[in-house]
């Protein structure tokens, strides 16, 4: 990285407007093909719209001169978009040098070819064992299907990278362990761990029994999230909510229709004893040989 993008990056954390956006998440559409306990992104797509080759065009000029080099397709399920390789073919052209995937793994196996080719990594939803990940996902054989398409990408291509995310909630937290067993014996490199953000309203519905029983467990904000990597390391990884309740900007990071600067009441919505918004903070590793890296380490 030169010293005038890490100047960039500076700015962006420390001002409320955007110098350098070197990742970007595309949200192609929010079609779904799991019904998972804890999430209702799959139904904000009831009216079939999702994003077209001209929606992407607009805003690929922007992409390049904020520097955009990682795009990761999320969703909803990318892969269920009719038209997501024209997408990628756009990014490429635009300096994208990276893009990574997050998939259910539910169409890995039919649409590892085209995946391989397009994508660099694939980042796929565990939620636990063979019973409680279909449990979860509310969808039969799901785990099977998920181990299907990781052996199809590695059949293509040993050397893929394939890692997992897995939302902890009540109905999987005591199942840390066999979700550990499973990303090993699925072969992945990586997983992580993220409490569910019950204060999104896509994971709670008011008054709803299928949620009722939905708690986060997990750390305070800021702290909600930590990867473990084949390499005998966990990581924490920071949690970036304050920002998210930030109202929105454009690429340029102005605040339309509004004199307040835009973020300016992150602070507030995380912390009410702060004037300023919250400083970035630096992930750091666990020792190599710490009780937390033993149990959990792919070694």
């Amino acid at each position: 990285m030169g010293a005038v993008e890490l100047a960039k990056r500076q700015l962006t954390l420390s001002t409320h407007r955007i110098y350098a956006l070197p990742l970007v998440v595309l949200m192609p559409h929010s079609a779904c093909n799991c019904r998972c306990v804890m999430c209702d992104i799959w139904m904000a797509n009831r009216n079939k719209r999702e994003l077209s080759r001209e929606d992407l065009l607009r805003h690929l000029p922007s992409m390049r001169r904020l520097g955009a080099k990682h795009v990761v397709l999320s969703g909803g399920e990318a892969l269920m978009h009719s038209n997501l390789w024209t997408l990628c073919d756009l990014l490429r052209e635009a300096g994208v040098a990276r893009i990574t995937l997050l998939s259910t793994g539910l169409l890995l196996e039919r649409r590892a070819a085209e995946v391989v080719r397009w994508c660099d990594e694939v980042t796929v939803s565990l939620d636990g064992g063979r019973e409680v990940h279909d449990r979860i996902r509310n969808i039969p054989n799901a785990y099977d299907r998920l181990a299907a398409g990781v052996r199809a990408l590695r059949l293509l291509a040993p050397g893929f990278r394939v890692t997992a995310r897995s939302v902890i909630q009540q109905q999987n937290y005591s199942d840390l362990p066999n979700i550990i067993e499973s990303a090993k014996a699925l072969g992945l490199d990586q997983i992580s761990f993220l409490g569910v953000d019950v204060s999104s309203s896509a994971i709670v519905r008011a008054r709803s029994s299928k949620t009722s029983g939905i708690r986060a467990r997990s750390p305070a904000a800021g702290w909600n999230r930590f990867c473990v990597r084949p390499a005998s390391s966990i990581w924490r990884c920071t949690s970036s909510r304050w920002r998210r309740r930030s109202r929105p900007t454009d690429c340029d990071g102005n605040a339309p229709g509004s004199s307040r600067p835009a973020g300016s009441s992150a602070s507030a919505a995380c912390c009410p004893t702060r004037s300023s918004p919250r400083p970035p903070r630096t992930p750091r590793s666990w020792p190599p040989g710490s009780p937390a890296v033993r149990a959990a380490s792919f070694e």
